[in-house]
């Protein structure tokens, strides 16, 4: 079978401080607020996975995953310990596992997750996306782009109905593969 294949935008990587603090507003829970921010978002991407509340509250329950919302979106971020880590070592690493906002609400949604992270101390920020708004956001963010390895695969015919190729309008992360897809 021929497959249309992407990279992606790559792995993103920021150091230190240097986002203006943000409060931000952590739920805990994803609800109806999710479930309008999904209707304003689905039918902005060519395809993506299903990010209404129901989903997300199925695929992070786990209390160590952190929700912020911001007026446009959210995010859905780690924040961990590492111990011995063979790429971080001891690093404390913050993760942008996971957000939706329509394109051009990216910005707000990336500016207020790092906010969150840095103002509870991690030493690094690390997010893996591949809509070009999102990668945007994060190098006007003062991420730096790193290689990825991690692969979107799609039938010709699956990525013509989805909008087209590595600059369509794909939005995936690395907290997408679980749940269905929406096209």
């Amino acid at each position: 079978m021929d497959l249309a294949a992407w990279s992606g935008a790559g792995r993103f990587l920021k150091l230190g401080k240097g986002i203006r603090q943000i409060k931000p507003n952590f739920a805990p829970s994803f609800g109806g607020w999710a479930d309008e921010i999904w209707e304003r978002s689905r039918e902005r991407y060519g395809l993506m996975a299903v990010r209404d509340a129901e989903t997300l509250n199925a695929l992070y329950s786990d209390i160590r995953f952190l929700r912020v919302r911001t007026a446009d979106g959210w995010a859905v971020l780690l924040d961990t310990q590492m111990q011995g880590h063979k790429q971080f070592g001891d690093m404390r690493v913050g993760t942008i596992v996971d957000c939706l906002a329509p394109p051009e609400g990216a910005d707000g949604v990336i500016r207020t997750a790092a906010s969150a992270l840095e103002q509870r101390g991690v030493d690094l920020i690390v997010s893996n996306q591949l809509h070009p708004a999102w990668s945007r956001a994060l190098l006007a963010a003062g991420f730096r782009q790193g290689p990825s390895n991690y692969l979107l695969a799609l039938s010709p015919d699956l990525a013509a109905a989805a909008g087209g190729g590595p600059n369509g309008t794909f939005h995936f992360n690395r907290g997408d593969g679980d749940g269905p897809i929406h096209l």
